[in-house]
């Protein structure tokens, strides 16, 4: 698909995965140009979580037009990954 994606990819038992709660869902109220999606690893079929080469969470993918350009496994502050996705939005 065309344009900027973010998926995160979290699970009910990650810590990590809790602290990203509400942050990327107020940037996403602040660039409704990006497309955001969330997945709950437990929720959806494995071979898709694998194809995805998902491994730990929280893992968050930023796809441009389609294809993979950005992954981050676990965190410390969503800040890293905003700034990527800022950058990708002026790439775009």
């Amino acid at each position: 698909s065309e344009g900027v994606h973010v998926v995160e990819f979290v699970a009910g038992w990650c810590r990590k995965c809790k602290t990203l709660n509400g942050k990327m869902e107020y940037f996403a109220v602040e660039h409704p140009e990006v497309t955001f999606d969330k997945i709950d690893v437990n929720m959806v079929p494995q071979d898709f979580i694998k194809s995805q080469n998902v491994t730990k969470m929280p893992t968050v993918k930023i796809f441009v037009s389609g294809k993979s350009v950005y992954e981050k496994v676990g965190f410390e502050t969503v800040r890293e990954i905003l700034d990527e996705l800022s950058f990708r939005l002026k790439q775009s």
